[in-house]
């Protein structure tokens, strides 16, 4: 998702089951609700510090989910506000952050 774009509509990618990986661009500030629900091949998302919030269910049944890269500090990905079950179903992912990373 290409940095000019702002907003991303809810089920955005909902059941993309071929989906293995997605690169989200800096001028999107929230993840909505089951963005990638049901992507069952996705391994890897990718995203920036400007992420303020991932609403419930966005990676609902992500089970292949492996990393999350995110181009922010470890303090920065816990002060991201995270919607109830935003990660219910994923696989044992890792935060990748800039200093260091968090294991689910």
């Amino acid at each position: 998702i290409s940095d000019s774009v702002s907003g991303i509509s809810a089920d955005g990618f909902f059941g993309c089951k071929n989906l293995k990986t997605a690169v989200i661009g800096a001028g999107v500030t929230v993840l909505p609700l089951n963005l990638f629900g049901d992507c069952s091949s996705l391994t890897s998302v990718s995203f920036g510090s400007n992420v303020t919030e991932i609403v419930q269910e966005a990676f609902s049944g992500c089970s292949a989910l492996k990393e999350i890269n995110f181009d922010g500090t470890k303090a920065e990905w816990n002060a991201i506000t995270k919607g109830n079950d935003w990660d219910i179903g994923t696989g044992q992912y890792i935060v990748k952050c800039t200093d260091g990373n968090i294991s689910k």
